[in-house]
């Protein structure tokens, strides 16, 4: 899973890995996307889609992925974390200035 964050459907937040692993998805008919992601300290899974609770068949719009919705809402969450409980990473000025512990 840390390849599909290296150089995957998520590699756009490759600058938290090897730090972060994770797996995008997205149903046919782009009807729900999600994004499931771990480090050693939390798992965040991000579904973006509709219930159908009343019937309706709908979608999030052709081309919609879990790398495209889920994954933006992901990031920001996982930047939070590291906010009150930062890896061992985030401890090196190199890091810091990268982006990766923001």
């Amino acid at each position: 899973m840390q390849g599909v964050v290296l150089r995957g459907t998520a590699h756009r937040i490759s600058s938290l890995a090897p730090y972060v692993a994770g797996k995008t998805g997205t149903t046919d008919d782009e009807n729900d996307t999600w994004f499931a992601g771990f480090s050693n300290d939390v798992t965040v899974a991000v579904w973006v889609g509709y219930d159908n609770a009343d019937g309706r068949r709908r979608t999030l719009g052709s081309g919609q992925t879990g790398a495209s919705v889920a994954l933006p809402i992901f990031e920001p969450i996982m930047q939070a974390v590291w906010s009150y409980h930062a890896p061992e990473h985030c401890l090196t000025r190199r890091h810091r200035r990268q982006g990766a512990c923001s």
